[in-house]
């Protein structure tokens, strides 16, 4: 899925590819590791902890997880698992620091709203 929109301020999006991708592909251990390495600096409170996500959470029927592509490179990653018939949960959602600022979280999020 390619998402080439622009942001409701008008502003141009960096034009992304959506995959779904298995919590076990090598793109996703490195976008989680990043964000877990990031959350362990911004909060080294002992016993701050960094939710887990099984792969089954995540599978057709139950949830997704998508990773953003821009350029062929791994820029974003999002999840989605279902709680519930009518509730769902947004998990693991990060951009890479590079990547911040292009609306690249919006589109994300869209997409797994969808």
């Amino acid at each position: 899925m390619v998402d080439d929109r622009a942001t409701a301020s008008g502003q141009d999006v960096m034009p992304l590819e959506l995959r779904n991708e298995s919590l076990t592909s090598d793109v996703a251990f490195a976008l989680i590791t990043a964000l877990n390495e990031e959350l362990a600096e911004t909060y080294p409170e002992e016993g701050a902890n960094h939710f887990r996500l099984d792969n089954n959470e995540v599978a057709p029927g139950v949830g997704a997880f998508l990773v953003a592509y821009s350029d062929g490179e791994a820029v974003a990653c999002g999840a989605v698992r279902k709680l519930d018939p009518q509730t769902a949960e947004i998990k693991r959602m990060y951009v890479t620091p590079k990547a911040r600022g292009a609306g690249i979280s919006r589109q994300v999020l869209d997409a797994l709203e969808q």
